[in-house]
């Protein structure tokens, strides 16, 4: 929903086609805004990713982004999913570090990070493998809101944003992916995931950026970092 007076687009400038697609209006569509594992052990100091080498700092740009995207989607009413990846609490993990076992639920290192924590209402998905809907709920809590539509933030790109949204496509889901809110540890990674979702033009789905997606759901003065929560 939108204030009065501050219609919605019809479409986000998406690449390669609009979306969602003619004669669809985004306002006319169920959304539901994914955040993907935005978890300390990817994303923090300490936490697995950063104690294996890989440059966190890559993700920072995504990470501002989807604080954005979360704002927007919180404002708008969507339906909001958290993923979190990783094995039950008795599990071990493959290794550890400051922040506890790697992604094993219960540690410092599995909880999401706190400028990209749910509140109350939103869907938090614990899910044992790459994709979000394999084992998990995630698609009952999706049809059982109505939702059709769906718009991807996270990390990392080329591991289990992509594989969330190709098994989201199998579905039946229409998916847009936010080039600038996912980001891999490898820039070369994260072009080449961006350029396989608009392949064979857009067979599996649309790609846009912050700033297209908020140019159609939000007014314009929404669209400021400090709209964000």
């Amino acid at each position: 929903m939108t204030d009065a007076g501050s219609p919605l687009a019809v479409a986000v400038a998406a690449d390669p086609t609009p979306w969602p697609l003619a004669p669809a209006r985004l306002d006319d569509v169920s959304v539901a805004a994914l955040f993907i594992d935005f978890q300390h052990d990817f994303c923090s100091p300490g936490g697995m990713a950063d104690q294996q080498g890989y440059e966190i700092d890559q993700l920072r740009g995504a990470r501002s982004q989807a604080r954005r995207v979360l704002g927007a989607a919180r404002t708008l009413g969507w339906t909001v999913v958290h993923t979190r990846v990783g094995r039950p609490s008795g599990s071990p993990g493959a290794g550890s570090g400051p922040l506890g076992r790697h992604l094993v639920q219960g540690e410092p290192g599995y909880e999401l990070v706190d400028d990209l924590a749910p509140v109350a209402g939103e869907i938090v998905i614990d899910k044992p493998g790459k994709g979000a809907f394999r084992s998990t709920s995630l698609d009952e809590e999706l049809r059982e809101r109505g939702i059709t539509h769906l718009v991807f933030a996270g990390v990392t790109s080329d591991v289990c944003v992509t594989s969330t949204f190709r098994e989201a496509h199998d579905l039946g889901y229409s998916c847009l992916v936010l080039s600038d809110a996912t980001a891999s540890y490898w820039p070369e990674a994260h072009a080449a995931a961006m350029t396989l979702v608009v392949a064979q033009r857009g067979l599996l789905g649309r790609r846009a950026t912050t700033d297209q997606l908020l140019a159609a759901a939000l007014p314009a003065a929404a669209m400021s970092e400090g709209s964000s929560s």
